[in-house]
């Protein structure tokens, strides 16, 4: 995926995010808000998986917490419109909710490991 130059491709992903969220910040509309944000998961969490811990510990944190936020925003989102429901269709809707946490969750937890920096080279 990256294919060299990962610096200048993780620079590109994040300003194509900053584009996006700038977009997604003045449309009134759930459903492209929502869209817009997963497009930005969509660009950023292949870059931070593909990239070692142990060569872009940085990037990868930073990458990871922009993508933690995304879904963190997506759930905010998808958790404030649960009440409208109820039955078997809010549960489908709280399974969903569910599973974004659990993926929030564990990439907030990448990012503190890379934080961490356990493999990092002391002085």
């Amino acid at each position: 995926v990256l294919d060299g130059h990962v610096t200048r491709h993780v620079e590109g992903a994040r300003l194509e995010s900053a584009a996006w969220k700038l977009i997604g910040s003045q449309d009134p509309d759930y459903a492209r808000r929502q869209a817009i944000r997963k497009r930005r998961v969509d660009r950023l969490d292949p870059i931070r998986a593909t990239m070692t811990a142990e060569s872009y510990r940085d990037l990868r944190a930073t990458v990871g917490f922009e993508v933690a936020q995304v879904l963190s925003a997506i759930l905010e989102a998808k958790a404030g419109r649960l009440p409208k429901y109820s039955g078997a269709e809010r549960d489908a809707k709280n399974a969903v909710c569910e599973a974004l946490k659990d993926r929030a969750v564990a990439v907030y937890d990448d990012f503190m490991k890379q934080c961490a920096g356990d493999a990092r080279p002391r002085p």
